[in-house]
């Protein structure tokens, strides 16, 4: 029975870089939206929330959504009119995570990593800002602390400049 799970979840893999290729590689905005369209329309995504205002939705591979704060961002992208649908976890092997989730919108798909930072000190949310570059080119911070926003930026201007 294993065996037959693995051969599904590489014909959903398959399928996935099939899909997502052909979304980066369409020569204009209408096939590129077309593209997005046919992937997000597959039935082999687990839908978790629909934002009843943008009906923009949080999709992934399985019911199960590793850490429950990547879903409540996930959550609050759809208010900002982006449908997001986490990379499946076949897509990297183990210990060369990349990035959580894409970005959709339109005919724009990008790559970003999520991070929540509920710390109160500059120092730690300069290295949360720093562990998710190594993860991906864009972050989607959600900052879920009372920290004064002068601390705040100190800390974010940090982060970014130990990037380079």
């Amino acid at each position: 029975m294993n065996l037959r799970l693995t051969k599904r979840l590489l014909i959903d893999i398959t399928f996935f870089i099939t899909a997502i290729t052909a979304c980066y590689e369409a020569i204009n905005n209408k096939v590129k939206r077309h593209q997005i369209e046919t992937l997000l329309a597959a039935e082999d995504w687990h839908e978790h929330y629909k934002n009843k205002k943008t009906s923009r939705k949080v999709l992934s591979e399985s019911q199960l959504i590793e850490h429950q704060h990547e879903l409540q961002t996930a959550i609050a992208l759809t208010y900002a009119n982006y449908d997001v649908l986490f990379a499946p976890k076949g897509l990297f092997q183990r210990h060369q995570k990349r990035f959580d989730i894409y970005l959709i919108r339109d005919h724009i798909i990008i790559e970003a990593d999520l991070k929540t930072i509920t710390s109160k000190n500059p120092d730690t949310i300069a290295n949360r800002v720093k562990s998710g570059s190594e993860q991906a080119t864009r972050l989607v911070i959600d900052i879920q602390s009372d920290i004064h926003y002068k601390l705040l930026i100190d800390g974010l201007r940090s982060g970014c400049q130990k990037i380079n």
